[in-house]
């Protein structure tokens, strides 16, 4: 099974080892000691979106590419854990979700019927982990069309404590 339903099990394992090995990848690459780093909540801004929202606009029957394509910043380590699809968004609008690493394909993830799940949320066994200063690209296949597709990437930062004011 690629993916889980509940936060508990396979899928809070997969999570707690992501977050333990961002920790450790952020301490060796970045030289840095546990309590010069923070851990947090992704937010769309870590992946270049411009705006505070994960929403995106989609064309039927085709892959919809580069949906999120930047370059993480220095002194910050990502991992991609789950998804939401908020109410708002079109149920079936997307299928697939292909994420590649410095361009070379690192997962690829079926979605397809998460509106017919507990909470509309998917929580997968396989994190994608993204360092510091890699470029990472995200395309969805759209099934149907939608200009407010609203699907929430869940995840975690672990940064060098001072780089995100509130």
């Amino acid at each position: 099974m690629a993916y889980q339903l509940n936060f508990e099990g396979k899928a809070l394992d997969a999570y707690n080892a992501m977050v333990a090995e961002r920790i450790a990848t952020a301490m060796k690459e970045g030289n840095l000691a546990r309590d010069d780093l923070t851990v947090r909540m992704l937010r769309p801004e870590d992946l270049g979106l411009s705006n505070p929202e994960f929403t995106f606009s989609i064309t039927a029957a085709q892959w919809n590419t580069s949906q999120i394509s930047t370059t993480v910043s220095n002194n910050r380590w990502i991992g991609i854990n789950g998804i939401i699809l908020e109410e708002t968004a079109t149920p079936s609008a997307g299928t697939q979700l292909k994420f590649k690493l410095a361009g070379r394909d690192a997962r690829y993830w079926q979605i397809q019927g998460i509106n017919t799940t507990q909470n509309s949320t998917l929580f997968f066994q396989d994190p994608l982990t993204v360092d510091a200063n890699t470029n990472i690209t995200m395309d969805i296949y759209g099934k149907t069309t939608d200009t407010d597709y609203r699907l929430v990437l869940l995840g975690v930062v672990v940064e060098k404590k001072g780089i995100l004011t509130m």
